[in-house]
């Protein structure tokens, strides 16, 4: 599980120093696309020069956030995880401290 949470960071670290050196990367948060769908497909599209047709836009009526997982870490693992993803975490917005 650790050197899974290391290669997560190790990603996500390389994706965010590129996002940082050129405008061709647009990250969003996977979390606010479930949650405000029309708004950051609209964003994508924007992002891509691309026209916001309506048909694209309507997947953002069907676009949720997947409720058949949920991990089920132990508080060291979920304390293990976050020492390994941490920081690229915090660059990129996301919680930096376990959930309760």
């Amino acid at each position: 599980m650790r050197a899974w949470a290391a290669y997560w960071a190790l990603i996500h670290r390389d994706v965010k120093d590129m996002a940082d050196r050129t405008s061709a990367v647009h990250l969003l948060s996977y979390d606010d696309l479930c949650a405000r769908p029309r708004e950051y497909i609209a964003r994508m599209l924007d992002h891509c020069e691309l026209p916001a047709e309506h048909a694209i836009l309507d997947f953002a009526d069907i676009l949720r956030a997947p409720s058949y997982y949920r991990p089920d870490f132990s508080k060291a693992e979920l304390e293990a995880i976050m020492q390994e993803t941490g920081d690229i975490a915090g660059r990129l917005g996301l919680a930096t401290e376990p959930a309760a």
